[in-house]
């Protein structure tokens, strides 16, 4: 049976009241014993500090311990310092971009960014550049040579390049890639390539500058497919899952129901999208009147989910199955497998076609980073 102890009850009630602006419910937050430092510290490994800082602020009651509250105030505005330092750098590249007659598409980031009640509470992450033509990214990677700090070259088989551009990371696209099960590999480039034909990009104010985001149709599929690759391959947090929440949310008025549920469908998506949408709804505070495809039969496995989520954190790094305090290099690397095929497994029951489908990856790249 699945179950949540107090302090994780406490916290995701106060992520709750950050991501949707509601005050949290008091009879979680009364009556016991509160462990405010774990409390903060599940809010670091899910990297949704500055969501639960939001959910703390509309507590009246709410006082922390001074050195807790310092520690607080010093990682949000440190969240704060880092978004206004993504924002005024966008603007830059695409200016840099344009000089040259390229226009990327922003993917997810301080794109989705904007969808949150106030995007500089969101923890940010990298900056994710896609550009479709062959030639034109090649041509912004060489550029991107001259101007910024080479991290990783560009790669012919996933066709990305990593580079540093004033403190930010910056990430290169010349393809997107959507592994999470057989169909989806199959079905998402050619329909990717229509959505990019078909409907239209969009164009948001980003730090005094634009940019481009890819069409809402497509956004809606792919943010969820982003979040979905990292929870079969290692683990999310619920910073991933605040970004598709927010998304779906703002835009819930624009979307064609019957559109996306053909689309989830087609690509082979539909029972992890139902999944995921009962853990939003019942869990996670989603509006269940605006959460497309929504079923509550799949309530039992959204709970699973979500003590996945919880247990693993952001892309899986403090799950304590792959943890060890061994010296010995070789002990750890055979710890880290072992930790990282339960997490993989784990999932077979409730998804065993993803679960199969993401094995042979992970060990082709487990054996390419282990030193023999």
């Amino acid at each position: 049976m699945t179950t949540f102890t107090d302090t994780e009850k406490v916290f995701l009630e106060l992520y709750k009241a950050g991501v949707w602006g509601e005050i949290a419910h008091k009879d979680v937050l009364v009556g016991k014993h509160i462990d405010r430092k774990a409390v903060l510290g599940i809010a670091e490994k899910q990297a949704v500090v500055g969501n639960v800082s939001d959910g703390i602020s509309l507590l009246r009651e709410a006082e922390l311990p001074q050195p807790l509250k310092m520690k607080l105030i010093t990682y949000v505005l440190t969240i704060r310092k880092n978004n206004e330092t993504m924002n005024a750098a966008i603007p830059e590249m695409y200016r840099l971009l344009e000089d040259i007659g390229v226009v990327p598409v922003l993917l997810k980031g301080q794109g989705v960014a904007q969808n949150y009640r106030d995007p500089l509470s969101r923890q940010s992450g990298d900056v994710d550049l896609y550009i479709s033509d062959p030639q034109q990214i090649a041509e912004a990677y060489k550029l991107c040579q001259q101007n910024m700090k080479m991290i990783e070259p560009l790669t012919t088989d996933t066709m990305e390049a990593v580079f540093q551009y004033r403190h930010v990371v910056v990430e290169l696209h010349g393809r997107i890639n959507a592994y999470v099960n057989k169909t989806l590999e199959r079905r998402f480039p050619a329909w990717c390539d229509a959505m990019f034909r078909e409907e239209k990009e969009r164009k948001v104010c980003v730090g005094g500058g634009f940019a481009v985001l890819p069409p809402l149709r497509l956004d809606l599929v792919f943010v969820f497919v982003h979040l979905t690759r990292h929870y079969f391959s290692g683990g999310i947090g619920l910073r991933q899952i605040a970004d598709w929440m927010r998304l779906l949310y703002a835009h819930h008025t624009d979307i064609d129901q019957e559109q996306l549920a053909h689309d989830v469908t087609y690509l082979g998506i539909e029972k992890i999208w139902k999944v995921f949408a009962a853990m939003a709804v019942d869990f996670l505070g989603y509006p269940k009147d605006k959460m497309p495809l929504y079923n509550g039969r799949y309530e039992d496995m959204g709970k699973q989910v979500l003590r996945y989520v919880l247990d693993s954190g952001n892309f899986g790094y403090h799950d304590v199955r792959t943890k060890s305090k061994s010296k010995n290099y070789y002990v750890r690397r055979c710890k880290a497998f072992t930790g990282n095929m339960s997490k993989i497994l784990r999932n077979f029951f409730m998804f065993p076609h993803e679960t199969i489908y993401n094995i042979p990856g992970y060990l082709k790249s487990g054996i390419k980073r282990t030193r023999f």
